[in-house]
């Protein structure tokens, strides 16, 4: 009986001292000090590549200002900075003739099928904006016949033939 006193008081005294404020304090410390380290060892290959990246802008783009070195530090300083310097300047940048049969897509559907309403009208540009985006959304919505939110109905089947007879297309068929 006398042990079963110590134990539970054990227990009791133990469970006070692990509740006290100093001592949840050392446990979160220790818990960021740890979760810092696995996050720098897991990132590791990461950073690594994105110095080398950074490396061989410098070299490449040599005599860089100050200003310039600062910028591409900034641009290499995590893989999302990378990606998002990419898709903003870079992912957007399809060759000329490709651009302009884009452009004249997206004139014609915007004539054809006029009047759009203005979230149509966004839409038509984001699936104009690359010929990858027009044959996902040929593909998803007119070969499969998937439900559009944005274009439903005849204006949809008017959408898709507008795209399947489009030069886009046509190039898709002959690669």
């Amino acid at each position: 009986m006398l042990r079963f006193f110590i134990i539970a008081a054990e227990i009791i005294v133990l469970v006070i001292v692990l509740r006290s404020p100093f001592v949840q304090y050392l446990f979160e410390d220790i818990q960021n000090s740890l979760s810092e380290w696995l996050v720098s060892i897991a990132t590791l290959p990461e950073r690594e590549e994105l110095r080398s990246l950074q490396d061989k802008i410098n070299v490449q783009l040599s005599p860089l200002k100050p200003y310039q070195k600062t910028y591409v530090q900034q641009i290499t300083a995590d893989s999302a900075s990378v990606k998002r310097f990419y898709h903003t300047y870079c992912d957007s940048i399809a060759p000329l003739p490709e651009r302009e049969e884009l452009r004249s897509l997206q004139d014609k559907i915007n004539i054809q099928l006029s009047p759009l309403k203005p979230y149509q009208q966004t839409y038509v540009q984001q699936i104009t904006a690359d010929s990858a985006s027009v044959k996902r959304f040929y593909h998803t919505y007119c070969e499969k016949d998937d439900i559009n939110p944005n274009f439903t109905g005849t204006k949809r089947v008017q959408l898709c033939l507008i795209i399947k007879q489009s030069s886009v297309m046509q190039v898709a068929k002959r690669d």
